[in-house]
């Protein structure tokens, strides 16, 4: 679909908002949205991290309000971020404010993601067929165990380790067999 307003390159953004029954769409390309924003009051209010940062805020009842308005105020102490601008632009100053930020990104990552931790993606072009998907849950549950392994191996823990290791062995050899099939 081509923008609606320069007709000439490819459309990327398509907002559609119903106000009082009546409908209005855009499909423009970044730099006319960017152009857009500045006239249209739709596009310039709409901001996805904003958005989904006040439905946390709204959805999270484990915080109190002391800890709502402190948590307003909080600054990453290295950088210098602060939770204003993480609301505004959806972004992080640096890697420090992972952790300046840990209480309060929780409940925006569960909104914005499946869960809190990255699973990566598995490639698989019948994912829907039953062999795919048990290949998917063995790869998935060996790379839980690779990672189980070192972390015995790191905190010494070798009779665990062993186990682990001996279920990797077992698990390869089930994933060879599903893959060939």
């Amino acid at each position: 679909m081509l923008c609606q307003n320069c007709k000439k390159n490819e459309a990327t953004i398509h907002v559609q908002q119903i106000v009082e029954g009546q409908e209005k769409s855009f499909h423009l390309c970044p730099a006319c949205a960017a152009k857009k924003a500045e006239t249209e009051p739709e596009l310039q209010s709409f901001n996805l991290a904003e958005m989904l940062f006040d439905l946390a805020d709204k959805v999270a009842s484990t915080v109190g309000k002391e800890d709502s308005a402190a948590g307003k105020n909080m600054v990453c102490p290295h950088c210098g971020w602060d939770m204003e601008r993480f609301r505004k632009t959806g972004y992080l100053g640096c890697p420090e404010c992972y952790k300046t930020f840990s209480s309060f990104l929780s409940g925006v990552l569960k909104n914005m993601h499946r869960g809190c931790s990255h699973e990566g993606k598995t490639p698989c072009p019948a994912m829907n067929s039953r062999p795919s998907k048990e290949i998917a849950a063995l790869r998935h549950e060996l790379t839980n165990l690779r990672k189980e392994l070192a972390l015995r191996v790191k905190n010494e823990e070798y009779e665990e380790a062993a186990q682990i290791r001996d279920k990797i062995q077992s698990l390869t050899v089930k994933l060879e067999e599903n893959e060939k099939k």
